[in-house]
């Protein structure tokens, strides 16, 4: 966890999550967070920083055992992220693109 902090922080030093919702049951906990940053650090190491903000949501599950964490997975709007600092283009359609097919 540590390291993926860290990992975080060297992109986005500003980044705020907020927990929106925990929900627990026997060993399972699952929370909702909301994540906010501006890319001030190279992305991935793949590209200079935008210094662009983003706002997405993600919901991570968690698995306890013995008082420790065991399993953890992850639901991330990346996608969202990753239009708003710029770094994938959101596709434009032609207009005979929108337009409902009929089946003949």
């Amino acid at each position: 966890m540590r390291h993926t902090a860290e990992w975080l922080l060297a992109q986005f030093p500003d980044l705020h999550m907020t927990i929106e919702a925990i929900v627990a049951e026997g060993d399972t906990v699952a929370v909702r967070v909301v994540s906010v940053g501006t890319n001030l650090g190279s992305l991935n190491g793949a590209g200079p920083p935008t210094g662009r903000r983003f706002t997405a949501r993600q919901c991570h599950w968690y698995r306890i055992d013995d008082g420790k964490l065991v399993e953890h997975w992850a639901i991330r709007d990346d996608l969202s992220a990753m239009l708003q600092l710029g770094i994938v283009q959101r596709p434009t359609l032609a207009r005979s693109e929108l337009a409902p097919h009929t089946h003949e």
